[in-house]
């Protein structure tokens, strides 16, 4: 693909005698790439592709599928044992790589040629019938046998940076081909405009003009105990060796769920603290962004210290739903509450937590009573590593790890 000033991309020309590279061909081929954009012209439009009947879409779109296989399969060099290439096409930018690997996992990486990048846009245009709007990337894998496999991403999930267009290039599609509704993290992006972002100086000018107080909110625990109990999940999934928990360091604790949801929690001096995050498809969200409903003002009544730099980096992408905080001993909210439960890790009761913790040893009888003792010592700040080990007795245990993330986090006696 030509970028918008007419130059090539870093792939290998598809007239030259294509070798060979050493590397991988990672699960998102584009990443580290440089991103190709160019400004087109769809060959075909909307309405030419909403003509004719169903089956002749569907001849047709079976039609473009063998050519596009074709004509890349066609580019692989001598010895190749599969072909994976992913397309992210839009009315106004393009992307694409296509990369071929070798039996020894040698990558050769190529450049489409342009009647594939013409089939690829009519194909796209003629999808759009079959859903809400036509396909964002169009994934494809072949191998040298001849097994051919498309896979249409209509963007439930975020894109890989590299295949991620400027917001104004998904407005554009919008407006060609119109969508009932986005994914929320895409409609965040496309249509948020900043406007969760909460500099020092947004956050002075709103606390001094506030008119509304803060709504005391139940339902969390306390500082403490949420912050002793967060630090204990963290160790525990250090200690089984498991890379996917929440973590802590000094003042500040995070977590990320595997579908998307996650939140931070910074602790300031004086006993103050934010905890800010997001669920995935929070319906608030969706509606604001999907409907053209008005966003919860999640930063009513907040004082001055909440504020960008102890926010979820969510708020920067128009994905915050909930933001609490913490003085004179109890939590306090702006706008509608919202339930935070997925973005949370298990900290809203020490039972909650001990159930965590029995999950994650695996055992037919875990140590129901160590549990209860580590937990209550990390909510109290006294953790002693006699506590951690009669938790975690199995000598492939990290117990080195797991008790160094409890020190850090200050809820030990050392």
């Amino acid at each position: 693909m030509t970028s918008s000033d007419g130059d090539m991309s870093r792939a290998v020309p598809v007239d030259a005698d294509v070798p060979f590279l050493l590397g991988e061909l990672g699960v998102d081929p584009l990443a580290g790439e440089a991103r190709t954009e160019a400004v087109v012209v769809t060959d075909i439009s909307p309405r030419e592709a909403a003509a004719g009947s169903d089956g002749e879409r569907t001849a047709r779109l079976r039609e473009l599928t063998a050519r596009i296989c074709r004509g890349l399969t066609a580019l692989g060099p001598e010895g190749w044992t599969r072909m994976e290439a992913v397309f992210a096409l839009t009315v106004a930018a393009e992307a694409g790589y296509v990369g071929f690997v070798d039996d020894q996992e040698r990558v050769a990486r190529v450049e489409p040629p342009g009647d594939v990048l013409a089939a690829l846009r009519e194909h796209r245009a003629l999808s759009a019938a079959d859903g809400d709007g036509p396909w964002w990337r169009l994934l494809i894998g072949a191998d040298a046998q001849g097994a051919v496999e498309l896979l249409p991403d209509a963007g439930e999930d975020p894109f890989p940076d590299d295949q991620l267009f400027e917001p104004e290039v998904y407005r554009e599609d919008l407006r060609v081909f119109p969508r009932r509704r986005l994914p929320v993290w895409l409609a965040a992006y496309v249509w948020h405009d900043g406007r969760q972002v909460r500099t020092p100086r947004q956050a002075a000018a709103a606390a001094r003009s506030a008119s509304a107080p803060p709504t005391p909110m139940s339902g969390l625990p306390d500082l403490p105990a949420l912050w002793g109990r967060w630090a204990v999940i963290a160790a525990a999934f250090l200690a089984i060796g498991s890379p996917r928990g929440p973590g802590v360091a000094p003042a500040l604790a995070w977590y990320e769920d595997e579908w998307r949801s996650g939140s931070s929690l910074f602790v300031l001096p004086d006993g103050r603290a934010v905890l800010s995050g997001g669920v995935s498809e929070a319906p608030e969200l969706d509606a604001a962004y999907n409907i053209g409903g008005a966003l919860p003002d999640l930063y009513a009544g907040a004082p001055v210290w909440v504020a960008d730099p102890v926010l979820d980096p969510r708020s920067r992408a128009g994905l915050l739903s909930f933001c609490y905080w913490w003085t004179g001993d109890r939590w306090y909210r702006g706008g509608a509450e919202s339930d935070p439960g997925p973005a949370l890790p298990a900290v809203h009761g020490a039972a909650a937590a001990a159930a965590a913790l029995a999950d994650l040893l695996e055992t037919k009888v875990p140590p129901v009573e160590a549990i209860s003792n580590l937990i209550g010592a990390a909510e109290a700040r006294r953790v002693r590593r006699q506590d951690l080990a009669a938790v975690f007795a199995d000598p492939d245990h990290d117990l080195d790890s797991a008790y160094y993330q409890l020190i850090i986090a200050g809820v030990t006696v050392d």
